[in-house]
């Protein structure tokens, strides 16, 4: 069987990383789903970065993944963080919108300074217009 989804839990930090090494399509993102809330039940971080630097394709199952965990966090009072993601990735997560959900932080692969600088550009426009309505 292949893996999906590694988890690292480190206590000190409150932290909970979801890497993710599959394509995540309709199967893999259900099963990463339960793996990953049933480590945030048993856990209780106050951060869930879901790491994509593993992820070689996504569909729409991905943006569900995405956006199911960070209801859960919100609900928790947790933050959550995408990080390691590819070009492609990051294409599809811009049309999806999801730079300018409040509580979720993207980040590019390591590799990418520019495209990192946008994404925190974005979402500081986003804070200040949610701040202003």
């Amino acid at each position: 069987m292949t893996e999906i989804v590694r988890l690292d839990h480190d206590a000190a930090r409150r932290t909970l990383t979801a890497r993710l090494l599959c394509e995540l399509d309709h199967h893999a993102a259900k099963e990463a789903r339960e793996e990953i809330d049933r480590a945030f039940r048993e856990t209780a971080p106050d951060l869930l970065a879901l790491d994509f630097s593993g992820v070689s394709f996504m569909d729409s199952s991905g943006v569900g993944l995405i956006l199911g965990r960070l209801s859960l966090c919100a609900a928790a009072g947790a933050r959550m963080e995408i990080v390691g993601v590819s070009q492609a990735t990051l294409r599809l997560l811009r049309m999806a919108g999801l730079q300018r959900m409040p509580g979720l932080k993207i980040r590019a692969a390591e590799d990418d300074g520019r495209q990192n600088e946008i994404l925190r550009q974005e979402s500081r426009r986003e804070e200040e217009r949610i701040a202003r309505s």
